[in-house]
């Protein structure tokens, strides 16, 4: 999960938490490869854009469900599987 803070000239003005959807395509010694799949918005300091490799561990791991095949073929192409 991530913990956002909203600022405006210096000042946190809201906080929440947001989950971000990757997709896992392939596991390591030490965690997963994956694909962030969802738009994780702007904010300051925010580098994070909707396609990018994304590597992380299982301590980072909310919860799991396997997206169909045709959605993972449509948004990022068969070599995705490949």
């Amino acid at each position: 999960m991530f913990d956002i803070e909203i600022k405006e000239q210096g000042r946190i003005v809201d906080r929440g938490i947001d989950r971000m959807w990757v997709i896992v395509k392939a596991r390591t010694d030490n965690g997963y490869v994956g694909v962030l799949d969802n738009d994780p918005g702007t904010g300051e300091n925010l580098h994070l854009r909707e396609g990018d490799v994304i590597i992380f561990g299982p301590e980072h791991v909310i919860a799991t469900n396997t997206p169909p095949r045709e959605y993972v073929i449509q948004k990022y192409g068969s070599v995705f599987f490949g």
